[in-house]
């Protein structure tokens, strides 16, 4: 997914060198991160819990005042339940703002690529994949979608708990922007001598413009 509540991708992503590896972040950590925006599935959901809050609270105290059961069969004590709910439920855009505010800047690496394979950390089953296991890396349009698809050279076992034990393709790889992120991947599969340069900050430059160069236009 490229767009998270509260954060939007801004590009083909950036490779950061590290030790023995390169990292994929949806921008240059060394960079300030850019002006905050709030997003609009953030306060929606805000507002929903303000007022289901409120209305859970509502029935509650009404219940407690007036002497009736919120619902049939139950005691008035019970109305206590619907009262702390709601409460909490209309404290958490009170607690849950700040919390996004702050982690607005901080990234996290959505994949590694070391020289004997490329790792991908945000899926919901973590994989990881050897060069010598793959026969390439492409691109598949799902609906309105892009996806980031890795061929297989033989069957591996199916890290999702449903279809076919093995499969040859791993579909639907979370990633940045699946044209140029293929293009890399491919880059790096097939390049002995960039693979044996990961880490470095010249491999950093040399991934970052391939990188670039590869992204489609934006519209």
């Amino acid at each position: 997914m490229l767009m998270v509540m509260g954060k939007q991708n801004t590009g083909p992503g950036y490779w950061r060198a590290a030790q023995d590896k390169l990292e994929l972040f949806e921008r240059n950590p060394s960079e300030p991160a850019p002006p905050f925006r709030l997003s609009g599935g953030w306060v929606a959901l805000w507002v929903f819990l303000l007022l289901f809050g409120g209305l859970m609270a509502y029935l509650g105290i009404d219940s407690l005042q007036t002497g009736r059961p919120t619902r049939r069969g139950e005691s008035v004590s019970s109305s206590w339940i619907f009262v702390i709910l709601g409460l909490f439920l209309m404290s958490v855009p009170i607690w849950h703002y700040p919390q996004i505010r702050k982690d607005w800047g901080r990234q996290y690496p959505r994949m590694t690529v070391t020289g004997s394979g490329v790792n991908f950390h945000v899926m919901v089953t973590p994989l990881s994949l050897a060069w010598e296991d793959v026969r390439g890396f492409r691109v598949e349009r799902t609906g309105r979608r892009d996806k980031l698809v890795a061929d297989l050279n033989s069957p591996h076992p199916n890290p999702e708990k449903k279809g076919p034990a093995q499969v040859t393709s791993f579909t639907d790889i979370s990633c940045i922007e699946p044209h140029s992120t293929a293009y890399v991947l491919n880059y790096l599969r097939t390049g002995v001598a960039a693979r044996a340069a990961v880490g470095s900050l010249r491999s950093e430059a040399e991934i970052n413009a391939i990188m670039a160069s590869a992204a489609p236009a934006k519209r």
